[in-house]
């Protein structure tokens, strides 16, 4: 084997540990983001307004948990994503039209965020060998490999797209997930009469995140 293609082949072996970090951290927060979701959705059915733990997220009774384990979990993330609005509608009429532009917000944030994990979940890393030599003429040092883009294959309409994975894109969408988790903490806590809760989560939701150059020295996109 040519010391170019050895080359190649490490070099994408870096690119699927750096895609592993992207990947999973986007797929952990979805996965929290759709746990509330779920929670929201089980405690409209079998509510509670005793406090049953310290966490706004963390209050189902066991017959709540059993509705959620038993018949929720095996709904799909889109399944649960149209079933909100009506939820929260029969649920509580007076929080649904006080605060029906948040829950039609968090309906449209949720969709994006689960197209945009599907995107991730269902999009193999090229490993071309047109995308190997491209990784071993562009990069040299340590520097060079978190500029490279991530080039994934999306499969759609009976073709094999190549894609580069933006890097403002990733950050962007990890922003979208934070935000989003902090407006259904606030729902959650609206609809149990938690007024305290409710304001310190939309405060939360509405503050600007100053740690993009952290999150991404931390996905490995670091510029």
């Amino acid at each position: 084997m040519e010391a170019n293609e050895i080359k190649g082949l490490k070099l994408l072996g870096d690119m699927f540990s750096r895609s592993l970090t992207v990947r999973g951290g986007i797929i952990d927060g979805t996965t929290q983001v759709e746990n509330v979701l779920t929670d929201i959705i089980a405690w409209c059915f079998i509510p509670t307004f005793e406090k049953l733990d310290e966490e706004v997220d963390n209050q189902l009774t066991e017959k709540g948990i059993a509705l959620k384990s038993l018949i929720l979990r095996k709904l799909e993330f889109e399944d649960k994503i149209n079933a909100l609005e009506d939820t929260v509608r029969i649920t509580n009429e007076e929080i649904w039209n006080a605060n029906k532009k948040l829950v039609k917000e968090i309906g449209k944030e949720l969709h994006k965020i689960q197209k945009f994990r599907n995107l991730l979940a269902h999009s193999p890393l090229d490993t071309s060998k047109e995308y190997r030599n491209n990784l071993t003429t562009n990069i040299n040092s340590p520097s060079d490999l978190r500029n490279c883009p991530l080039q994934i294959i999306v499969y759609k309409k009976g073709e094999a797209r190549k894609q580069n994975l933006d890097e403002n894109k990733v950050i962007d969408e990890i922003e979208r997930i934070r935000v989003t988790w902090y407006k259904l903490l606030q729902l959650f806590a609206l609809l149990k009469n938690d007024s305290k809760d409710a304001k310190a989560c939309e405060t939360l939701a509405s503050i600007d995140s100053k740690a993009r150059s952290k999150i991404l020295k931390h996905y490995g996109l670091n510029k």
